[in-house]
């Protein structure tokens, strides 16, 4: 599965080292490699699990299997039902106080699906990015478009 990252981020470098780096200070040397890793606009990502970087934003599908992965998420039926319910416990809120509880997993629940609640802009402009592929063949309004 592939993904072409949008938006440049940052990664631990595995090769980076507390120990090594304390053990250079001591030693009155300097320790060169650096804690983190910059990850490029362009890069390409072949992961079992680059669909994730889509779904927030961090990246397009670059393969129909990546693709296909970020459609079946967005589309999911049990997805969907949470974020309808989601709505209605935030209705519920304005009008009615709610436990502890409750108030506790509707923020975090806000915070996670933020988007999908119309609580933040998408990451990205128009929502996931699907970089063209092959045509849906039940889409007509490709043609119509293009012209």
């Amino acid at each position: 599965m592939k993904a072409i990252r949008t938006k440049p981020a940052k990664a631990v470098n595995p090769l980076f080292s507390h120990a090594e780096r304390r053990a250079a200070r001591i030693a009155g040397k300097e320790y060169e490699t650096s804690q983190f890793i910059e990850l490029q606009v362009g890069e390409e990502v072949e992961d079992p699990h680059a669909w994730r970087l889509c779904v927030i934003g961090m990246a397009a599908p670059a393969d129909d299997e990546c693709r296909q992965r970020v459609l079946k998420y967005l589309g999911d039926p049990g997805r969907q039902q949470l974020i309808q319910d989601l709505k209605l416990l935030r209705q519920h809120a304005k009008t009615t106080k709610l436990s502890k509880k409750d108030a506790r997993y509707l923020e975090i629940m806000e915070k996670a699906y933020a988007v999908d609640l119309g609580l933040a802009p998408s990451p990205v402009r128009g929502g996931v990015v699907i970089l063209d592929g092959p045509p849906d063949e039940t889409d007509e309004t490709n043609e119509s478009n293009d012209q």
